[in-house]
């Protein structure tokens, strides 16, 4: 409890940044709207990392404590996954495999998040918009990206770079 009866500012964080990574992951997910094509038996599992790895690498200068933040919305991620393993993993799993995996998934694009940022701040939009295309490639399928798929990818890509500033300010 707050010291003025609202939740503390980091439970407040931690609901809003799960909050906004449900509901991109929810798009993402959604056949009708993304055109990712879920062919691993993880691949929801891997969207929903990377949908708050998306957020986190948008907010976390907004977050007092980003690195906590992170952890606690992982771990809430990986329960709430467990709960639903023929959705998430196509079939039952240890739950430590799955907070590894989890764990794993979430430092890969993490880092090529922060690729994406580095190769984008030096003028190469094409090049940083590549990243995420490989990086939803990777949740689709463990083949290599098919002619046709680049420009499927690359909407998406684009639908999300239109979201950061939605995403920005939905942080609490």
């Amino acid at each position: 409890m707050g010291w003025f009866g609202g939740k503390p500012r980091h439970e407040q964080t931690v609901e809003s940044v799960l909050q906004i990574t449900g509901k991109l992951y929810e798009t993402l997910a959604d056949p009708h709207h993304a055109a990712l094509r879920f062919r691993r038996p993880d691949s929801r599992f891997r969207c929903l990392f990377f949908s708050l790895s998306t957020v986190h690498g948008v907010c976390a200068s907004r977050m007092k404590n980003p690195d906590a933040v992170l952890n606690e919305c992982a771990h809430c991620l990986v329960k709430y996954a467990l709960a639903e393993q023929d959705t998430f993993f196509g079939g039952e799993i240890e739950p430590q495999r799955a907070a590894n995996a989890g764990g794993a998934y979430l430092q890969d694009y993490l880092n090529r998040w922060s690729s994406y940022i580095d190769i984008r701040s030096s003028g190469n939009q094409q090049a940083a918009r590549s990243v995420v295309s490989s990086m939803l490639a990777d949740i689709e399928s463990a083949q290599p990206v098919a002619p046709g798929d680049s420009q499927r990818l690359g909407v998406v890509v684009s639908w999300i770079e239109g979201k950061f500033d939605d995403i920005h300010s939905a942080v609490k």
